[in-house]
């Protein structure tokens, strides 16, 4: 399951003018756990680098110099949505009755501290398991089952507030699983209605379509815009991206591993990453990779998805959040690296014989 790829760098080592011997570098992927246990609905990166993880036990984040994650101060209960735009941190928090949020609240967090909280009004109906929420310039959009909402953000204009004040989209109804924004005037919605655009005051429905396959597309499960502007999206029919021109549509037989999505992001370099009820996804336009089991994901079901500008991936779980990365090793440094953990869960005699093995309880 692991990637290696060759990096045009190399090593040499000079045993004499005549004789070179190059060692190669590879890049190796790896995976790291961390809030390991706690229940992340959500993940963002702002534009310092700075990662954001809401959690069930409130609002987490690591600065983009250190390893070390932190709670924010001032936000005790459950988070179930948290988006950046540039270093605006916006994330919305509260409690659950039957999934619909209670006493929900939109915290504004600035240099890491909470420095304004406005209520969300109760007749707001938000499902936090069919809805979804980004900030885009100076506004919040959420959707729900009957519509989609813009609001203010600033905080000057809402100095005094207790609610905020949502204006309605003009969408209609349907659960919105995800929102992806290029700007104010450019909103894209993955609904179970299908996958729409927003532009200026009108919205476009895609009906994608790609030699002799053509999808009325319902229950659109997630869309994100690539860095080199293609347009994805992902339902139980498969994936799509369109380039402006034309789609290019993906089912199984064309290499999709599974198709009961979540969420998906875009990477640096036209890849993307899909998160699915079953483990997540990596395609770079030519292969499928799949990341699944306690070898990747601390929990299969991937509820969030977040990549950082350095290529990796923040997949949040319900029972922690992944990181999956790459770094440079060498063959010798990976050989030495197995044959540590061979000696570390085996361990040996002088004589190199495997002794036993013990388990911390029977299993």
């Amino acid at each position: 399951m692991t990637k290696l790829i060759i990096l045009l760098t190399i090593y040499t080592i000079n045993l004499s003018a005549s004789e070179t011997i190059i060692i190669p570098s590879f890049f190796q992927e790896h995976r790291t756990f961390v809030l390991e246990g706690q229940k992340v609905y959500s993940v963002a990166i702002a534009s310092n680098g700075n990662i954001f993880a809401g959690t069930d036990s409130g609002l987490f984040f690591k600065p983009n110099n250190s390893q070390e994650w932190k709670q924010i101060p001032g936000i005790d209960s459950p988070t179930y949505f948290v988006s950046t735009f540039v270093n605006k941190v916006v994330a919305i928090s509260g409690r659950l009755s039957k999934n619909i949020l209670v006493n929900g609240k939109t915290n504004f967090i600035v240099d890491n501290k909470v420095i304004q909280t406005v209520k969300i009004p109760n007749n707001l109906k938000i499902d936090v398991s069919q809805c979804d929420f980004i900030v885009t310039g100076f506004q919040g959009i959420i959707g729900n089952s009957d519509d989609l909402f813009k609001f203010h953000l600033g905080t000057n204009r809402m100095l005094g507030e207790k609610y905020i004040k949502p204006t309605s989209i003009n969408l209609g109804h349907g659960n919105i699983s995800q929102l992806f924004a290029k700007s104010n005037q450019s909103i894209y919605v993955a609904s179970e209605m299908g996958l729409f655009q927003k532009k200026g005051k009108s919205w476009q429905k895609f009906d994608p379509s790609s030699g002799n396959r053509s999808w009325a597309l319902a229950d659109c499960r997630s869309v994100a815009v690539d860095s080199r502007n293609r347009l994805w999206f992902a339902s139980p029919q498969g994936v799509g991206v369109f380039d402006g021109s034309e789609w290019t549509l993906y089912e199984g037989k064309d290499g999709l591993p599974y198709n009961d999505f979540t969420k998906m992001a875009t990477g640096i370099n036209g890849d993307v990453w899909f998160g699915t009820k079953k483990g997540a996804i990596h395609f770079d336009g030519d292969i499928w990779e799949y990341r699944q089991g306690k070898r990747w994901l601390p929990d299969d079901h991937v509820n969030d998805i977040a990549v950082a500008k350095d290529g990796s991936v923040w997949i949040a779980t319900s029972k922690g959040l992944s990181h999956i990365y790459k770094e440079k090793m060498t063959l010798a440094e990976k050989a030495k690296f197995y044959e540590d953990e061979i000696d570390r869960y085996h361990r040996r005699t002088p004589y190199e014989f495997v002794l036993e093995v013990s388990l911390p309880a029977p299993a």
